[in-house]
C-alpha cells in the first residue's frame, strides 16, 4: 500500500504537500464501501487506541474513524471540493485534533480509497518540514536530491539532502543565512524573486541553472509555496548533470553527423555501404532513387535483392573473397534507375574495409553518361564499341543488508515485464543482466557501496523475462544509520532510445568516416566573418604543398585557381551567401608541377553559433577528365577511320560486283543452252565460284553492319511453314547430290503467319543447313520444328539442324561463334568458307531477342538449335518472293533498261529474252528520261551510277512528271543499307543487288505486273 501511496506522489505533487501541512501526526487509508482499514501509520495506532491487528478488520469500534466515513459519504454526495473537509473532534476527553480528507484521483489504483490526515491542534506551528514521516523521506531520497525550507524574506530555516558533497551543499553554508548573502549578486536576486513569485501566486517556479561553486555540474530547482500560518517556500533541488551533458554532447555530436552526411547524401554518385553477409549498413539519396530503396529502411535490404549476380551465396562469397585479396575493384558497368526505368553506365569503385575488426563493403557509383556516350561512339565506330532517445519511466529500487533482497518498485517491474516479483535476490537480479561486463559492473558496484558506501551511477544491458533486450541506468547511494550501511537504494530507468540514438549515432559516424575515406573527399570549413579557414589532411593534399599556409579561403583561390575559373568561383559564393544556393563546380589549379588539376567542390552554408559557416568537399577529378580527352580524341579517329572505312567497302562492294552480275548473269544464260557434258561442268564450276564470292562479300556486308550498329530488321507478316517447305524444297537437291537422307518433322500447331524478319531467318537457317550438308558425307540431315503458344498472340519456335557429320573439337567449340574462325584450318582448305557465317547468324539471332546454341560431338555430327518468339497475326502475308521454282511465265509488256554497262545490258537481255514483249535499253540518265516521256512502259530497272546523269536524279525528274507513273525498280551494285534507302528515297519502288540472277528479276516483274 505505501507503493501505491508513493506513485500517488510521484504524480501528483498535492499528495506530498497534504501529508506534510495535514498529517503531522500520521495518516490512514480507508475503503469506505467495505469500511474496512486499508493502511495506518504506526503512529496513530496507540494514538487512537486501536489494536495492531487492523488489517482486512471491520472498521475499529472509534469515534473518529465512524464520523470521518459517515461525513465523508454525506460530503461525497453533495461533491466535496478536492483538497476535503476539516473539523475537529475529541475521544475520551483525551485529545484534541483536526482530520482532513484528501480523495485519490481516478486514474490512482487507489480511486476507490480516501486519505485520512491527522493533525493535533496543539502542535500546528511546529516545522512542518521538520515533521515528515520517514517513509515521506524514503520516497524523497529517489525524487530529489536537496531540499531546503526557506522564509518569505529568504532565510534558509530548514535542510534536507542525501547527496550533499557531490552538490558541493553543507549545512553551515546556508542555515540561518539569507539567499543573497550566500549566492552572489545576480544569483542571489535571481533565488530571491523566484521564492517572492513562489508566495505570491502560489505556482511552483522551475529553473534549471549551472553549479555556482564547482562550475562542473547542473541542477533544476523547484520552488513552493507551504500553506501554513507564516508564508514559507520549499526548494527542491535535484543534480541533472549527466541529462544536461548527454543532451549538450548529443546536439553537437549530431549536427556535425548532420553535416558530413549531408555531402554524402546529397551528392550525385551512388554510395552503398554493407556488410559481409550483403546487408546494407548506409544509403544515400542517390542510391535510393535509382535503387528504389526507402531511406527509412533501407537496412532491410541486401545486395543480393539487387544485384542477379550474387543470388547464389557461393557467388557472394567468392566476390568477397576476392575483394578482400585485392582491397580495391573499379569496374563499369550499368545500373538501373527504378523510377525511370532508364540504364544509367557508371564506374564503381568497391573497397574492403575492416573496422575494428568488422569487415565492410563500400561501392560507390558515379555516373558516366557523357563518357559512356563517348565510349558507345568509339565502340560502334571502332569494332562497334540518436536520434536521442527520450528518457523512460523512472523506477525505484532498495537493497536491504538485513534480508539480502533488492526490492523493485511497480515502475522497475514493468522494466523487466514482470509484475510478480517484487523481491529478488542479488544473484535473481544479475541473472537479468546481460553479458559478463555488465554483470561484473553490478556486481563490483554494489560490493563497492555496501564495504565503502560509494555511490554509482551505471549503464547496463539486460533482457527482461520474454527475453527483450533493452539498456537501464541504474543509480544507486548507501544510506547509513548509527554510523553502518543498512540499505542501497537508487533508480531505474530505461535508456533504450537513449542508449540506441548513441549506437546509431555511431554507425552514422563510422559509415561517414569509412565513406569518406573511400572517396578521398577533401573537406574544409570557413568562416567568412573571421576569414578563417579549416582544411583537413585530404584537402591539403589535393592542393599544392604550399596551399596549408594561407589562413584565407579566398587567398589560395586567388593564388592557385585559373583567372578564367576564379570568375566562375566567386560568382557561386556570392549566392551562396546571398540566396543559400549550394555550389556544385568543377575548376582548375595551377599545381606545383605547372601541370593543371580539375577539381570538383560542392559546398552549403550553415549557422554556427550565429554565425555564417560554409563547409564543403573537394575532390581531384584530374583523371576523369583526362580520360574524357583522351576518349574523345579517339573518338575522332575512329570516326575518321569508319568513314574511310565505309567509302571503302561502297566501292569495293559496287566493282566487284558489277562484273561479277557479268560473270554470274552470262554462266546462268549459258547454262541454259546446247552444252556438251565437259562445257556444262566448266560453267556449273564458273557459277559456283561466282556464287561463292557473292556469299563472301555479302557475309562481310552483313558482318560490317552488325558491327556498326547500323543492321535493320523488318517486321512483316509472312507464312513461316512456307519459308521452311522453300528451304527443305532448295537443300533437298544438295543432300541428294551427297546421298544423304533428308528428313523433316514438325510438332505443334504452326500459325498460318507470324511477323519478323523472313529475309534473315531464312538467312540464319540456310546458313545451318547448307553447313550441315556440307560437313556430313554419310548419315542423315534432320530438320525438326516445334511450336509452342506463349502468351497472347506469341509463339516460341525451335528449329533443330542435326547432322550425323564430323562434329567439332572440344577446343574450338568455344570459338564457334567468333569471326573469321573455323574448327580448324584444314575446314578451310576442304569445305571453302569465311568463318563468318556462324557469327552473322549469331548476332542476327540475337538482333531478333532469340538464341543460338549448339551440341557437337567430334566424328558423331552436330546439332543446332535456333529460338524465336514471333507474334501470330491475322494479316495477309507481305510477298516475299522467297525461293521459286523455274519461272516459265511471259510477260506482253514494254520493259525499260537503263544500264551503261555492256555485259550487264547483254545479261539482262537473254535472262528476259523469252520472257517479255521488248527490253528497250538507256545508257544513262538522260537517255531514260526522254525514252520515259516517249513511251509507257510496265517496269524501269534502274542502274543507279551512269555518266551525264545517274539513277537517282533520273528517277527523281520522272517522280516529279504528273503523267508518269511507271514502276522503277534500282540495279545497283551497292548492297548497303545505306544504299538501299538511298534509292527508294530518291522515289523508286524496289531495289535488287547485283549480281542479279534470272528467277530474282522474273520474281520482280511477276510481283508488279499484276493487275
Amino acid at each position: 500500500m505505501i507503493e501505491e501511496l508513493r506513485e500517488s506522489i510521484r504524480d501528483d505533487e498535492s499528495f506530498f504537500y497534504f501529508l506534510q501541512e495535514k498529517a503531522s501526526a500520521g495518516y490512514a487509508i480507508l475503503h469506505p464501501g467495505t469500511a474496512k482499514l486499508s493502511y495506518i501509520s504506526i503512529g496513530l495506532l496507540n494514538l487512537l487506541g486501536i489494536s495492531t491487528d487492523w488489517r482486512e478488520s471491520p472498521l475499529p469500534n472509534s469515534r473518529s474513524f465512524e464520523v470521518i466515513l459517515k461525513f465523508y459519504k454525506e460530503s461525497k454526495e453533495s461533491s466535496p471540493s478536492e483538497e476535503g473537509l476539516e473539523f475537529e473532534d475529541t475521544q475520551k476527553n483525551i485529545h484534541k485534533f483536526s482530520y482532513s480528507i484528501r480523495p485519490f484521483p481516478s486514474s490512482s489504483s487507489l480511486s476507490d480509497q480516501i486519505l485520512v490526515g491527522f493533525t493535533y491542534l496543539g502542535r500546528q506551528e511546529k516545522s512542518k518540514f521538520s515533521g515528515t514521516i520517514e517513509e515521506l523521506e524514503s520516497i524523497m531520497n529517489s525524487l530529489v536530491d536537496i531540499i531546503f525550507e526557506v522564509s518569505a524574506d529568504h532565510v534558509f530555516l530548514n535542510f534536507w539532502g542525501n547527496n550533499t558533497k557531490s552538490l558541493y551543499f553543507d549545512k553551515s553554508t546556508f542555515l540561518g543565512r539569507k539567499i543573497q548573502d550566500v549566492f552572489d549578486e545576480n544569483s542571489g536576486k535571481q533565488f530571491a524573486d523566484l521564492v517572492d513569485r513562489a508566495i505570491s501566486t502560489g505556482e511552483t517556479q522551475i529553473i534549471e541553472y549551472p553549479s555556482y561553486i564547482g562550475k562542473d555540474r547542473f541542477y533544476s530547482a523547484h520552488f513552493n509555496r507551504i500553506n501554513s500560518s507564516v508564508p514559507k517556500v520549499s526548494i527542491f533541488i535535484k543534480d541533472i548533470t549527466s541529462r544536461k551533458n548527454i543532451e549538450i554532447n548529443l546536439r553537437n555530436t549530431n549536427q556535425r553527423l548532420i553535416f558530413l552526411d549531408s555531402f554524402l547524401r546529397y551528392t550525385y554518385d551512388l554510395i552503398l555501404i554493407s556488410d559481409s553477409k550483403g546487408d546494407l549498413k548506409y544509403i544515400n539519396n542517390t542510391a535510393s532513387q535509382r535503387l528504389g530503396i526507402p531511406l527509412d529502411s533501407f537496412e532491410n535490404y541486401n545486395v543480393k535483392q539487387f544485384e542477379p549476380l550474387f543470388r547464389e551465396e557461393i557467388r557472394w562469397e567468392e566476390h568477397l573473397k576476392f575483394l578482400k585479396e585485392r582491397q580495391v575493384i573499379k569496374v563499369e558497368t550499368e545500373n538501373i534507375n527504378i523510377i525511370t526505368g532508364d540504364a544509367i553506365p557508371v564506374e564503381v569503385t568497391v573497397r574492403y574495409n575492416e573496422i575494428e575488426g568488422s569487415p565492410y563493403v563500400i561501392a560507390i557509383a558515379r555516373d558516366i553518361t557523357e563518357r559512356k556516350i563517348n565510349e558507345k561512339v568509339l565502340r560502334e565506330t571502332k569494332e562497334l564499341l540518436e536520434k536521442t532517445g527520450i528518457i523512460g519511466n523512472i523506477g525505484a529500487w532498495e537493497y536491504n543488508l538485513s534480508n539480502k533482497r533488492i526490492y523493485l518498485s511497480e515502475v522497475s517491474r514493468i522494466i523487466f515485464s514482470d509484475m510478480n516479483q517484487e523481491f529478488r535476490t542479488l544473484e535473481e537480479f544479475s541473472d537479468l543482466l546481460e553479458g559478463k561486463q555488465s554483470k561484473d559492473l553490478f556486481n563490483n558496484s554494489i560490493l563497492n557501496a555496501i564495504q565503502f558506501g560509494n555511490n554509482f551511477d551505471l549503464e547496463l544491458y539486460c533482457r527482461d523475462i520474454h527475453s527483450n533486450y533493452k539498456w537501464i541506468r541504474m543509480i544507486g547511494s548507501a544510506e547509513i544509520k548509527e554510523k553502518k550501511i543498512y540499505k542501497i537504494l537508487g533508480v531505474i530507468q530505461d535508456i533504450t532510445n537513449i542508449k540506441s540514438s548513441h549506437i546509431e549515432l555511431e554507425k552514422i559516424s563510422n559509415r561517414l568516416k569509412i565513406a569518406i575515406n573511400i572517396s578521398r573527399f577533401g573537406i574544409w570549413e570557413w568562416n567568412p566573418s573571421r576569414k578563417e579557414y579549416l582544411p583537413d589532411l585530404m584537402m591539403l593534399s589535393i592542393l599544392p604543398t604550399s596551399a596549408g599556409m594561407y589562413e584565407n579561403l579566398f587567398d589560395v583561390w586567388e593564388a592557385f585557381v585559373l583567372p578564367e575559373d576564379r570568375v566562375l568561383i566567386e560568382k557561386h559564393f556570392r549566392e551562396l551567401l546571398e540566396e543559400n544556393r549550394p555550389i556544385d563546380i568543377n575548376f582548375r589549379i595551377n599545381s606545383t608541377r605547372e601541370q593543371t588539376k580539375y577539381l570538383r567542390m560542392i559546398a552549403i552554408s550553415f549557422q554556427n553559433n550565429h554565425q555564417e559557416t560554409i563547409i564543403g568537399t573537394t575532390i581531384d577529378i584530374t583523371d576523369e577528365k583526362l580520360r574524357e580527352e583522351s576518349l574523345n580524341n579517339a573518338r575522332n579517329a575512329a570516326e575518321i577511320a569508319n568513314t574511310a572505312k565505309s567509302d571503302f567497302l561502297a566501292t569495293m562492294s559496287h566493282e566487284i560486283r558489277t562484273p561479277l552480275n557479268g560473270v554470274l548473269g552470262l554462266t546462268e544464260v549459258m547454262l541454259e543452252t546446247e552444252l556438251n557434258s565437259d562445257q556444262k561442268i566448266y560453267m556449273e564450276s564458273i557459277q559456283k565460284a561466282g556464287t561463292s564470292l557473292k556469299v563472301l562479300i555479302d557475309e562481310i556486308l552483313d558482318y560490317s553492319k552488325i558491327e556498326a550498329g547500323k543492321m535493320t530488321l523488318e517486321n512483316i507478316s509472312f507464312s513461316f511453314e512456307k519459308m521452311i517447305q522453300d528451304l527443305i524444297y532448295l537443300f533437298s537437291v544438295d543432300a541428294k547430290k551427297k546421298n544423304l537422307s533428308f528428313e523433316y518433322n514438325h510438332s505443334g500447331t504452326i500459325p498460318q503467319l507470324v511477323k519478323g524478319d523472313e529475309y534473315r531467318i531464312r538467312q540464319i537457317l540456310s546458313n545451318l543447313i547448307n553447313n550441315a550438308i556440307k560437313f556430313t558425307n554419310t548419315g542423315t540431315v534432320r530438320i525438326q520444328v516445334s511450336c509452342q503458344p506463349l502468351k497472347k498472340e506469341t509463339h516460341q519456335f525451335l528449329v533443330e539442324v542435326e547432322d550425323t557429320g564430323i562434329g567439332i573439337s572440344v577446343e574450338s567449340q568455344d570459338l564457334l561463334f567468333q569471326k573469321f574462325t573455323q574448327a580448324d584450318t584444314s575446314t578451310t582448305r576442304k569445305f571453302g568458307g569465311s568463318g563468318l557465317g556462324l557469327a552473322i547468324c549469331k548476332s542476327l539471332s540475337e538482333l531478333m531477342g532469340g538464341t543460338l546454341s549448339f551440341l557437337s560431338v567430334p566424328g558423331r555430327g552436330s546439332l543446332f538449335k535456333l529460338s524465336l518468339d514471333l507474334e501470330e497475326v491475322k494479316l495477309e502475308p507481305k510477298s516475299n518472293p522467297g525461293v521459286e521454282k523455274p519461272n516459265l511465265e511471259t510477260f506482253d509488256d514494254d520493259f525499260l533498261l537503263v544500264e551503261d554497262n555492256d555485259i550487264n545490258i547483254l545479261v539482262v537481255q537473254k535472262m528476259l529474252k523469252k520472257h517479255v514483249r521488248t527490253l528497250d535499253v538507256a545508257k544513262n540518265g538522260v537517255e531514260a528520261i526522254q525514252m520515259a516521256l516517249s513511251k509507257n512502259y510496265k517496269i524501269i530497272f534502274m542502274d543507279c551510277q551512269m555518266p551525264e546523269m545517274d539513277g537517282y536524279t533520273a528517277t527523281r525528274v520522272l517522280r516529279e512528271k504528273e503523267n508518269i507513273k511507271t514502276t522503277i525498280i534500282a540495279l545497283t551494285a551497292n548492297a548497303t543499307d545505306d544504299s538501299r534507302e538511298k534509292c527508294l528515297g530518291s522515289g523508286m519502288d524496289d531495289f535488287l543487288s547485283k549480281p542479279i540472277t534470272k528467277d530474282s528479276i522474273l520474281n520482280m516483274i511477276k510481283k508488279y505486273s499484276g493487275d
